[in-house]
């Protein structure tokens, strides 16, 4: 299937997104990166990168599945994987989706455990890091 950018001559953009506000930034606020990547300006997909102690932690990552496979996951991880380098991070964890896990070893984490997940009781999760290398 040919990208959204070569079938359709569309442009996709990350933009920074601070919670409740109009205005983009690209900071933490209140411990929290907000990443959303849009389509003709229609969001398609978003990430949140969180302060958690010494970590920074990938708290979400969703694409549209219409629009899976284009490029939109790895340019948002990218955004974040950027500033983490940035900002001198160590590394980034995940507690990944199970079926998200071959996305994340392709952009480069490794699987370092298993974690309870939040919403589902009694289901482990793949735990995931990616080493910032500076």
């Amino acid at each position: 299937m040919p990208s959204v950018k070569s079938a359709l001559g569309l442009r996709y953009e990350i933009h920074a997104r601070l919670p409740n506000r109009a205005s983009c930034n690209p900071r933490i606020h209140d411990s929290r990166l907000f990443r959303c990547c849009g389509v003709n300006q229609i969001a398609v997909g978003y990430c949140e990168l969180v302060s958690e102690e010494d970590d920074l932690v990938i708290e979400k990552l969703f694409v549209d599945p219409n629009f899976m496979g284009q490029g939109i996951g790895r340019a948002l991880l990218d955004s974040m994987m950027d500033y983490a380098t940035r900002h001198s991070a160590d590394r980034i964890l995940i507690a990944s989706d199970p079926d998200a896990e071959q996305f994340y070893l392709s952009m480069g984490a490794r699987r370092i455990g298993q974690t309870p997940s939040e919403s589902i009781e009694g289901r482990l999760l793949p735990l995931l890091e990616i080493c910032m290398n500076r």
